[in-house]
């Protein structure tokens, strides 16, 4: 089982993911992972970064339509997306 903990967090060190310390993972503090505890740590950080994720798309798709609403009436008409559209051309 300490292997497959150890393979398991050395996998998502290489994808770049931030590794909580032993302490934080060994929710009983009885100096082991159980798989249990490594999931539940595993499943925390995935809710935080969907949840980071989704607000910075919030956050981008705002700043979207207020360019696209040209006129700032919070409707985005068919002429102010082609304008738009026009602007993103290359």
């Amino acid at each position: 089982m300490k292997s497959f903990i150890v393979i398991a967090l050395s996998v998502i060190l290489a994808q770049g993911a931030i590794i909580p310390s032993f302490d934080n993972v060994d929710k009983d503090g009885n100096g082991k992972i159980t798989r249990k505890e490594f999931d539940t740590v595993q499943q925390e950080h995935i809710r935080i970064q969907t949840e980071a994720g989704a607000s910075a798309e919030r956050i981008k798709n705002t700043r979207l339509f207020f360019e696209m609403d040209i006129n700032h009436n919070n409707t985005v008409s068919y002429e102010e997306f082609r304008h738009y559209k026009k602007q993103q051309a290359p």
